[in-house]
């Protein structure tokens, strides 16, 4: 397994939007199933990354997962209970 990978979920996005996330996204190796990125990157990277989803309105998920110091969990357009739920599933709480 990767040390270090995000794995993004959109709510409904646009087009435009998926089109703007497609284009951050190709410098790096990733898949896209189904508006799910699962993309190999480092901390840098994530932490602009879910910036400028929001900067951009995109409602995501995003769980970055990095075995040696731990995941996170970053949102936008969901609930605060949901995302709660989500930490719980894969934080180490």
């Amino acid at each position: 397994m990767k040390k270090k990978f995000l794995v993004l979920q959109t709510i409904q996005a646009l087009p435009l939007q998926l089109a703007m996330i497609r284009s951050m996204l190709s410098g790096l190796f990733y898949i896209e199933i189904d508006n799910t990125f699962y993309v190999s990157c480092n901390k840098s990277f994530k932490d602009t990354f879910s910036k400028t989803l929001t900067e951009n309105s995109i409602n995501f998920i995003i769980v970055y997962v990095n075995l040696k110091p731990g995941c996170e969990v970053f949102t936008n357009g969901i609930n605060e209970n949901d995302k709660k739920n989500i930490e719980n599933i894969v934080l180490d709480n």
